[in-house]
């Protein structure tokens, strides 16, 4: 048996309010243009990389982590919910 932690990590997440355009070519290869408005007022596009599992919806995360890696990333609701806890900064 081995034993596991995760070492508390922050991160800014943006909760996404809209789903201002979705275009999604489903065939091997196809293009994927989507862009949306965060509940801090911003819109953003995301890049095809970020939705190669998943198709972002209103009540998603746009999470970026500030490890020396820092990059961003998608989060259904319900998993970034489960996993973080808001802090006030």
């Amino acid at each position: 048996m081995a034993r596991y932690v995760c070492n508390p990590i922050e991160v800014d997440a943006y909760q996404i309010t809209e789903v201002v355009k979705c275009e999604v070519d489903r065939t091997p290869g196809g293009k994927r243009e989507i862009t949306v408005k965060l509940d801090n007022g911003e819109i953003r596009e995301i890049p095809e990389g970020m939705t190669s599992r998943m198709i972002p919806k209103e009540g998603d995360y746009l999470v970026n982590t500030h490890n020396p890696d820092e990059y961003h990333y998608l989060n259904p609701q319900h998993v970034f919910e489960s996993k973080y806890t808001k802090v006030e900064v």
